[in-house]
């Protein structure tokens, strides 16, 4: 290409970033924020904008407030579980992600980072959709903060919601931080390896189990993740995983623990007729 050609070329493309950026300032002009549909307008027709968008990318911060972003994300999230917008939800996201925008946390009256703060984050997370778990991974790209742990109304941390979600990298990063692995979900009393056993985790399961993690912590019920394990149909590989990482890092487990019913986790496999499960736990020493 020649000099001449490039010139042009570069000409073209920051006219077409200078109008994208107009189109963009003009949408956000014309909306009430406090109005939900007006906010839904926006997202619908923000989409076809960021889809085409090509070249450099906007810095968000210098058009939109943090309080203004997050709610964006919030409703983004809200419309692809409601509505099932899962291209665009992803599209609007990824956009957000690629202008290199992280989310900083806010600062209460003694100069310390606020933890009480519910996110989008929370919202994916309680959310029941086949994608949740990769919205929350695209969302932890945002909220990249791991010496910050966000905690919801009900005690939900962003901690424990990597840990039911799978996202192994997050995880890490909390723990490399000095995040305690035992912090209970005061809603339910479970703790990040409880959550991690019941949504099938296995790679953050051995991860925690390697940072600390106490597997003889019980929930609200009494139930520890070995009563967990013992209630699911025919899941003796879980059952054979977890022991052996237990041996390898040289874990006791309270076997014969009991749920406020009195249930031990033998009980509950013979009543689920879990044969494998129950001879590894009689191998392993259950009595009752």
């Amino acid at each position: 290409m020649s000099l001449i050609n490039r010139k042009d070329s570069n000409t073209v493309v920051g006219y077409r970033i200078r109008q994208l950026l107009e189109r963009l300032s003009s949408l956000k002009e014309n909306i009430n924020w406090d109005i939900e549909e007006e906010r839904g307008r926006f997202i619908r027709e923000l989409y076809p904008l960021t889809k085409d968008w090509t070249g450099q990318l906007p810095h968000f911060r210098d058009i939109f407030q943090p309080k203004v972003i997050d709610r964006l994300l919030f409703d983004v999230v809200k419309f692809m579980s409601q509505y099932r917008l899962m291209l665009e939800g992803f599209s609007l996201i990824d956009f957000v992600i690629r202008t290199g925008y992280k989310d900083e946390p806010d600062l209460a009256e003694d100069g310390e980072s606020s933890l009480s703060r519910t996110t989008p984050v929370h919202f994916a997370a309680a959310s029941c959709f086949s994608t949740r778990n990769s919205i929350v991974r695209q969302l932890f790209k945002v909220y990249r903060r791991f010496d910050v742990n966000y905690t919801d109304e009900s005690g939900l941390t962003h901690f424990h919601v990597a840990c039911m979600c799978g996202c192994s990298d997050v995880v890490e990063q909390f723990l490399e931080l000095g995040q305690d692995p035992n912090c209970l979900w005061p809603l339910t009393g479970e703790s990040p390896l409880y959550l991690a056993v019941r949504s099938k985790r296995e790679k953050v399961i051995e991860l925690l189990l390697k940072n600390r993690a106490d597997p003889d912590l019980a929930n609200a019920e009494g139930q520890t993740l070995l009563h967990v394990i013992c209630s699911r149909v025919q899941d003796d590989a879980a059952l054979n995983k977890f022991f052996a990482v237990c041996d390898d890092i040289r874990q006791t487990i309270k076997i014969d623990a009991q749920d406020n019913k009195g249930n031990t986790p033998l009980h509950l496999a013979l009543l689920y007729g879990n044969e494998k499960e129950t001879e590894l736990l009689l191998r392993r020493g259950a009595r009752s």
